[in-house]
Order: structure tokens, then C-alpha cells, then sequence
């Protein structure tokens, strides 16, 4: 491939030595022998993290939304691949509008009559996807529904528990506060007598 695309072979042992050496971007794992009898050098990447850059990448295309919900909903191992491609549509190509059809096909207006718990997590993952959008882009179409998916889950005990935490810490990066945040619930106690004991624990807003 890299012959085709430098059509020298002085220049690909170059940009391979590079690669290894200097940056440490790719690294050799072995080779293998083609059926016309050539060998062919095998490289991976030191890191996952730019095998999913560029799988994030590689995801750019129509029908981007679909896509984006099909895979988070096969596995959660496509988190961080989404989490990249958000972060290059926002700050490299400012592309509003992908991002707009991924948070709808993650957190569309209306729920399935019967929701499952991949609908709670996609919802969750668009809180995630929210916060890199609102520090480009305002408003967000779909930021009301999603900020309701984000209190349902907390509020109705949807997923896991650390699940549920992480989705409400989102929630909670994104601005939201109950509208009782300072609310107090008066108690009896029979030694004590009557006194009123805030409703939540002391947060940081309130401090």
C-alpha cells in the first residue's frame, strides 16, 4: 500500500524507519510470505488509541447517525472510537450538522415502546458527546432530550450503578441541577423535637 501511494521504495523504508524509530508511531510485528513469493512486513500501533483515532476516522460518511447508534449498540468497546470521531468533528472540521445527526440517532425525540438498556446507554453516550458540542457549538437540537434521558436514568434506576453515576456526573457536567436543590424536609425527633434537614447532601453549587 505505502509503495502505491509514495511509488518509491527509498522513500516507504524512510517513512518506516521514521515511524519506528523517531516517533515510535507504528511498530513491527513480524512478516508473512504472499502466495507470489514476496514477503510482506506486518506493523501494528504501540497504542490502541491511534488504531481508534483512525477507525474514528475511517467512520466519516453518509448515513453517519445509523451507524454511530448500530456499533455502541454492539459493543461498548466502540465508546472511545465515537468519543474521537466527536472531538474531530468539533474541533478540526467543525462539522455541525454529523454531529447533530449522531445525537439524534443516539438520543432520538421519542422513546420505543419497550426500551432497552443499549437505548439508556446510547442516551448516556450522548450526554458524553454534548459536552464536546457545547464548547463549539450552541445550541444543541437535541439538548433538552437528551438532559431528560440524562434525569431518567437516574431518576427511574436505569442500568447498572456505576453506570447510572456516570451518566449522572454527566449530567452534572452539563449544568443541570433539580429544581429542590435547596429544599429542606422537616423532621421530629422525640428527644429533639421538630427541625429541618436539607433534602441533599451540601453540593458544590451551594457552595
Amino acid at each position: 500500500v505505502l509503495t502505491s501511494k509514495f511509488k518509491d521504495e527509498t522513500k516507504v523504508e524512510t517513512f518506516l524507519t521514521y515511524c519506528q524509530s523517531a516517533n515510535g508511531l507504528i511498530m513491527e510485528q513480524g512478516s508473512e510470505r504472499l502466495p507470489d513469493g514476496s514477503v510482506r512486513r506486518i506493523y501494528a500501533f504501540p497504542h490502541r488509541s491511534f488504531q481508534e483515532y483512525l477507525a474514528g476516522r475511517s467512520l466519516v460518511g453518509p448515513n453517519l447517525g445509523p451507524r454511530v447508534r448500530a456499533l455502541l449498540d454492539q459493543s461498548d468497546q466502540w465508546r472511545d472510537v465515537i468519543l474521537l470521531l466527536g472531538e474531530y468533528l468539533c474541533f478540526e472540521v467543525r462539522d455541525q450538522e454529523r454531529l447533530d445527526a449522531i445525537l439524534l440517532a443516539l438520543a432520538p425525540s421519542a422513546l420505543p415502546d419497550k426500551t432497552r438498556d443499549s437505548d439508556w446507554r446510547a442516551a448516556w453516550f450522548a450526554g458524553e458527546l454534548l459536552l464536546l458540542y457545547k464548547r463549539i457549538f450552541e445550541p444543541a437540537p437535541q439538548e433538552d432530550v437528551i438532559l431528560r434521558r440524562l434525569q431518567q436514568i437516574v431518576s427511574r434506576g436505569e442500568l447498572s450503578h456505576p453506570e447510572r453515576a456516570a451518566a449522572a456526573d454527566v449530567l452534572d457536567e452539563l449544568g443541570w441541577q433539580p429544581d429542590d436543590l435547596f429544599s429542606f424536609v422537616p423532621l421530629e425527633h422525640p428527644q429533639l423535637g421538630k427541625f429541618l434537614i436539607a433534602k441533599y447532601p451540601v453540593t458544590n453549587a451551594q457552595y
